[in-house]
């Protein structure tokens, strides 16, 4: 038989203390200065911030407003406020045009355009819509057509019906939203004028397309953030310099004397041929003369 292990549990006596007696026995008084060493720290009032989310606001309207076909180049322009990270663009039916004047959130682009629709509306007429959603129309619908009722922007799909008689049936197909309310009313003329003094040196033509196939050397850690335009009257030079890289591109002719740096996360949304105009540590000015459409970009500024 295997033999069992047993535990020896030793048991020592200990003598217990005596008491204290009452006599022997002190207790410390509170005085005042006691009172300093044991008070609580003061508890410093933290305030408090509330976020509250800025909802969009439904536009209070109530009109009738047949807008017909859409202006051509406003699908075109649609895709670039898409590529430029615009979330939101306000609709102005102003004289008989729809005008798109609209300013990103980081207030460095500015989108301008100026549809003619020849609809000529009692009153000037303004709301925001989403960019996304109407884009995603257009690019679907084979013959869509706008009007307003009451707050809601309608876009229907319509049968395609050409000069000698002969109509193309598309598939019934209708789109609404409704719309919201204008961010702030501006001063587009006023703006404009503003634009217009500005002191922009140089110019030249940029084909935008050709440009960024070039910038495929960059490895893809290299940081390049910005372009470098210059001008010096005979030739005009894009720059991108990253951390260890650097590109000298020659565009073309240059008119004009001037240097300035702006963001490539911006230019990248531009495609195919611009014109553009620039002064030294000044905006940018991206003109496309087959849609109308100018754009604005806000100068990185080097410090020395």
């Amino acid at each position: 038989m295997e033999s069992e292990e047993k535990t020896n549990i030793e048991v020592v006596e200990v003598e217990a203390e005596e008491p204290q007696a009452e006599s022997e026995m002190t207790a410390t008084p509170i005085t005042d200065a006691s009172k300093e060493e044991v008070e609580t720290p003061e508890v410093q009032e933290v305030e408090t911030v509330t976020i509250v989310e800025k909802k969009p606001k439904v536009a209070e309207l109530d009109i009738h407003l047949n807008i017909g076909k859409p202006p051509s180049y406003l699908k075109d322009c649609l895709e670039l406020l898409d590529r430029l990270k615009y979330d939101e663009v306000t609709f102005r039916f102003m004289g008989g045009n729809l005008r798109i004047f609209e300013m990103d959130s980081a207030r460095v682009c500015l989108v301008s355009a100026n549809f003619t629709i020849g609809l000529e509306a009692s009153q000037d007429i303004a709301f925001k819509v989403k960019v996304k959603p109407i884009l995603r129309v257009l690019k679907i619908f084979d013959n869509p057509h706008m009007k307003v009722e009451g707050n809601k922007l309608i876009i229907e799909d319509k049968d395609i019906v050409y000069p000698d008689g002969k109509t193309v049936t598309v598939t019934p197909k209708r789109y609404e939203t409704t719309v919201l309310e204008p961010d702030e009313d501006i001063d587009i003329e006023k703006m404009e004028k503003n634009l217009e003094n500005l002191n922009l040196q140089a110019s030249g033509s940029v084909d935008f397309s050709k440009l960024w196939k070039l910038t495929k050397i960059f490895s893809k850690d290299s940081e390049v953030d910005y372009v470098k335009f210059e001008s010096n009257n005979l030739e005009l030079t894009a720059t991108f310099r990253g951390e260890f890289e650097f590109l000298r591109v020659r565009l073309g002719q240059g008119e004009g004397e001037a240097k300035a740096s702006y963001s490539i996360h911006y230019l990248k949304a531009f495609r195919d041929e611009w014109n553009i105009k620039f002064g030294t540590d000044q905006p940018i000015r991206l003109h496309d003369h087959y849609s109308g459409i100018t754009v604005y970009l806000a100068p990185r500024i080097e410090v020395d």
